[in-house]
């Protein structure tokens, strides 16, 4: 009798799969859940555990000196700053603005003469975004995935979770987070426009490194200032997925 081999790996493959499953959901009990609970617990603004309590008693009054120091600092910084000339800078701003135009009209009339490629226009340098950064800045720069993200304006406002609803393929809603989400969360509630490179920038710099996967879960608390107002950030970044193991062939 012919042994139905298709059935047989059929069968071996669903086994491995199901036993994968249960491996890769210990892992994340182990890892990512696992974080997620620590950073919950700290931030339970509720608890009635005495150590967590005199942590997040720390925090706030270390996010405190943070702010006066900061207004401190750049009140300071400020006062060294020489007078300014408003009207010169919205002089230059409409001059910008129509040379801007200008750069945009003498671009769009070259391309339709014939014989034109992008080779020819190549040597045009990159316009500056008001940042001062060129339009090709920013390539390449890393792309942070984040588990939980919360913001609180001042040092005693309640935190509130960043979270955007989406839709899977499959129809199932979850909740996502990422510096996007805040971003947007940050402009709602401040009625300002939020950079996401800046907010970025300003994690990037709390932990030290702008690769916040190496922290391995390990929550970021920032102070960030929106229209001179101090906002505290706290974000919880994505573990790395562990790399599958290297398959041998027989």
């Amino acid at each position: 009798m012919a042994i139905d081999m298709i059935a047989l790996l059929v069968e071996q493959a669903t086994e491995a799969t199901n036993e994968a499953n249960e491996v890769q959901s210990r892992i994340l009990a182990a890892t990512t859940d696992r974080t997620k609970a620590i950073h919950d617990m700290l931030t339970d603004e509720e608890s009635t555990d005495e150590t967590i309590k005199a942590h997040q008693a720390w925090i706030e009054q270390a996010n405190a000196e943070i702010e006066k120091r900061e207004k401190q600092a750049y009140e300071y910084a400020e006062s060294k700053q020489p007078p300014q000339d408003e009207d010169a800078v919205k002089a230059d701003q409409a001059k910008h603005k129509a040379l801007v135009e200008q750069v945009k009209s003498a671009l769009a009339y070259a391309k339709k003469i014939p014989g034109y490629t992008d080779e020819k226009v190549k040597d045009i340098p990159a316009l500056k975004n008001p940042r001062g950064k060129d339009s090709s800045a920013g390539s390449g720069s890393k792309r942070p995935r984040l588990i939980a993200a919360s913001y609180r304006v001042g040092t005693k406002g309640p935190w509130t979770e960043a979270t955007q609803e989406k839709t899977e393929k499959d129809g199932t809603k979850v909740n996502v987070t990422n510096f996007t989400v805040l971003a947007l969360a940050l402009k709602d509630a401040l009625k300002a426009k939020v950079e996401v490179k800046e907010l970025q920038a300003a994690a990037f710099a709390a932990a030290g490194t702008d690769d916040l996967s190496t922290l391995n879960g390990k929550p970021v608390e920032f102070a960030f200032t929106v229209n001179d107002q101090n906002v505290f950030i706290k974000v919880a970044p994505k573990q790395p997925e562990a790399k599958p193991e290297e398959t041998v062939a027989a």
